[in-house]
């Protein structure tokens, strides 16, 4: 049986290892090796705890059951990790499925309804009617092209600038897959979802479950992969603490940082995926001993009007069951998102400091002017996470296919996945991890986990 090393302790790492072990596949890998450079499993899920019960989540913060492909996937995976009453999700009738723009110094509703189309709804200053009207003799694209270039194509310029850019300023639908039908009847009011300890939770069942007798995963910390060659139809993995000879490799790491490890004779497929960028976010999250005075998910900045301030997450009206023990009085959680492609304008303006003190104060600058909270924050917590979303540029997706073209023709034991390439949410990263997995072992019987009702809480 075979042997697979996977580079990479996130949800894409974690997920291929739960993958290559799962029970039932027709060629399942006898052994996975786990290397994480880092002191932690988890990668982008990344969530606190407090005593007092409140949860601070420092990457993604929810997950959304899109009811086909990987959105469905991700659901039910959390069901097999016996995940089901940690569940936590929201009704698409909840008022925290509004959502808001920050324009011209105000936070402004976005429309919703059909009302709304027919009227003009600031921050816009045409009736939204005129833009569909607008698309529906829009030209058809003959090329890739931007989200900016697309929304002004089909809707002007206007919704291009402020609604458009706002949503990208921080998916695409991911593919068809088979999932049962009660899961798929049971989640149709679902807009969104997370677990009561926070989006890390996931992670760390993962973990547990793979270190369990029954898969018995050899995953490792603080055990780097500093050169990866390529031998006889075998992988030679060179890391912190030794060398391993396999027979497949899954790499999750970030492109770039893949690229530095391999070898000269592969420097066509090093410079592709050193052409891959991404971004850098500070996370600040904050605790107010108020109760939150907008009712919604949350509002996105467009980058003409705070390029660093990429928007706020009005964290107590989503998840409400992640505050802090009602015994200590009301309180109200928020997460400020700074930087993106912006990280280095934020950086001038912080006069080139890192300071996690800075970015704390400019957070609660933002909420003060923002929201109109002006209380001393009862928590706060800032972390930088760098290099956390790769950037897919027009040209990406031609660019993954040459780099997938070249290990095929080369015929290397390397499989790619994680957010660098075919989407870079947490459900694009799980799924993609098992359609890779599949292409070896081949897909694992459907066995329809326990989804009672009356264990979802809302």
């Amino acid at each position: 049986m075979a042997k697979a090393v996977v580079l990479g302790g996130g949800i894409s790492g974690l997920s291929s290892a739960y993958y290559a072990l799962q029970e039932g596949t027709s060629s399942k890998f006898a052994k996975v090796v786990l290397l994480e450079a880092s002191n932690r499993f988890g990668g982008w899920l990344h969530s606190t705890k407090f005593e007092d019960g409140a949860v601070f989540d420092y990457g993604p913060r929810s997950f959304r059951p899109t009811y086909v492909g990987s959105g469905l996937n991700t659901v039910e995976l959390a069901l097999k990790l016996g995940l089901r009453d940690d569940i936590i999700a929201v009704d698409k009738r909840d008022p925290s499925n509004v959502r808001y723009v920050y324009k011209d110094k105000k936070v402004h509703q976005m429309p919703g309804t059909i009302l709304d189309a027919i009227r003009v709804v600031p921050p816009l200053k045409r009736r939204l009617i005129w833009t569909a009207y607008q698309d529906t003799f829009a030209a058809k694209a003959t090329e890739d092209e931007s989200v900016h270039s697309f929304c002004t194509r089909r809707y002007g310029k206007e919704i291009a600038d402020i609604m458009g850019d706002a949503m990208v300023h921080p998916s695409i639908t991911g593919p068809m897959v088979s999932m049962s039908k009660p899961i798929l009847h049971y989640i149709t009011n679902w807009t969104m979802w997370s677990l009561k300890e926070g989006c890390q939770q996931l992670s760390d069942t993962l973990v547990k479950h793979l270190t369990s007798p029954q898969m018995s995963a050899e995953l490792q910390l603080n055990n780097k992969c500093t050169k990866l060659t390529f031998k006889d139809g075998a992988a030679v993995v060179t890391s912190d603490k030794g060398e391993i000879t396999t027979d497949h490799v899954f790499s999750s790491i970030y492109a770039r940082d893949l690229a530095q490890i391999l070898p000269e004779e592969h420097s066509e497929l090093a410079q592709e995926l050193k052409a891959i960028p991404a971004v850098s976010v500070i996370v600040v999250n904050l605790e107010y001993p108020v109760e939150s005075p907008m009712k919604g998910f949350g509002h996105l900045l467009p980058s003409i009007e705070d390029g660093p301030v990429l928007g706020v997450v009005y964290n107590s009206c989503v998840f409400p069951q992640q505050d802090r023990i009602q015994q200590k009085g009301k309180s109200s959680r928020f997460t400020v998102m700074l930087g993106g492609a912006w990280y280095d304008e934020l950086l001038e303006r912080m006069g080139g400091s890192l300071n996690p003190n800075g970015f704390a104060l400019f957070g609660m600058k933002v909420i003060a002017e923002h929201l109109k909270i002006t209380e001393k924050p009862s928590k706060v917590d800032v972390i930088i996470q760098n290099d956390c979303i790769p950037q897919y540029f027009v040209g990406h997706n031609e660019r993954v296919e040459r780099i997938f073209k070249y290990i095929k023709d080369n015929n290397l034991p390397l499989s790619l996945v994680g957010s660098s390439y075919k989407g870079v949410s947490v459900n694009d990263c799980i799924y993609n991890a098992k359609l890779r997995v599949e292409k070896f072992t081949g897909p694992s019987p459907y066995v329809s986990p326990d989804i009672s009702k009356e264990h979802f809480a809302f």
